[in-house]
């Protein structure tokens, strides 16, 4: 049977719950934050990422492009959009995944600049700025997920209470 928690229980976790999804979205903005101020920023040898083709994440000699559609920076914005569309849900599974794409992204960036002997010589300040909005995304989505799970177990031992707890005067 289903047994109601008393509500002093659940007030008492409502001040963490407020605050992990406080720091949730603030984290989650300053992530989506960085990888829009990084994707306009300069990417590789001073081109931009709105005119550096987004061919660049998988071959080396990364050509420009004048269609902003086509460039790194969109890529960035997209990323960065799914991000902030994560803080729709309850996990925050979303914003951990767009994290993840754009660390990925720096990554096939500097593999594709080591390839071509360029790397340290190449990389600007775009792609750095691109990883650490990625790792604040990842960060970002992982506190709501504490709190589901706290959910759940609290819910689990409503429904079935440890049997040894019950007394042998209580069975029937």
């Amino acid at each position: 049977m289903w047994r109601s928690v008393p509500r002093d229980e659940r007030m008492a976790d409502t001040g963490w719950a407020m605050g992990r999804h406080v720091v949730r979205v603030v984290m989650t903005l300053v992530g989506a934050g960085l990888l829009l101020v990084g994707a306009f920023m300069n990417w590789v040898g001073g081109i931009t990422g709105d005119r550096l083709s987004f061919e660049a994440f998988v071959r080396t000699g990364a050509p420009t492009v004048p269609e902003f559609w086509r460039s790194a920076a969109m890529v960035m914005l997209v990323i960065g959009l799914a991000g902030l569309l994560g803080l729709a849900t309850a996990r925050g599974g979303l914003t951990r995944l767009s994290g993840a794409l754009a660390i990925a992204a720096f990554a096939l960036l500097a593999i594709q600049l080591a390839r071509a002997g360029e790397l340290s010589s190449q990389l600007n300040e775009g792609p750095w700025l691109a990883l650490a909005g990625g790792v604040v995304l990842v960060l970002g989505g992982m506190p709501s997920t504490r709190g589901v799970r706290e959910r759940r177990r609290m819910r689990r031992r409503t429904r079935n209470p440890n049997p040894s707890d019950v007394t042998e005067a209580g069975r029937t």
